[in-house]
């Protein structure tokens, strides 16, 4: 093989390496429905997450055998955004769960409140049947007649 061929070859693999580079680069349109959005940020958020943690285990891996400042910086950097990556997913599981608590409790409002407003209107039409038939033995003993 000649020195023209290898360098062909070679300028070949980068031509392709570069149109590849350039697909992948390229932002095809990115669309995401609103209906979609908090599975997808739950679901990148974990991916993001989870590479966090095997990179930190990775350069921990590597400080350990040969610690360098540089290293030391990008492991203190990957803690401290799987950290915040992690509250956010906090966050929005609080924020979650307290929402389903609002929701429940207010509910419960709302039915011990109807059930409190059917026993005051029975109250009432309980004394009203009450007072209408103590009223008409009242009357009957009297001998009044019944108004309307």
């Amino acid at each position: 093989m000649s020195d023209d061929d290898i360098l062909d070859e070679l300028l070949d693999e980068i031509k392709q390496h570069n149109k590849t580079s350039k697909e992948l680069t390229s932002n095809k349109n990115f669309e995401l429905p609103k209906e979609k959005l908090e599975e997808y940020i739950l679901n990148t958020s974990g991916r993001l997450i989870q590479d966090s943690l095997d990179m930190i285990d990775v350069v921990k891996d590597r400080v350990a055998s040969a610690p360098e400042p540089d290293d030391v910086a990008s492991l203190s950097e990957l803690f401290k955004a799987s950290t915040h990556t992690i509250e956010a997913l906090n966050k929005i599981l609080v924020q979650d769960k307290r929402t389903r608590t609002t929701l429940t409790a207010k509910q419960m409002d709302i039915e011990s409140r109807k059930e409190l407003l059917e026993a005051d209107a029975k109250a009432r039409t309980t004394a009203s049947r009450e007072e209408i038939i103590d009223r008409i033995v009242i009357d009957a003993e009297t001998g009044k007649e019944i108004e309307d």
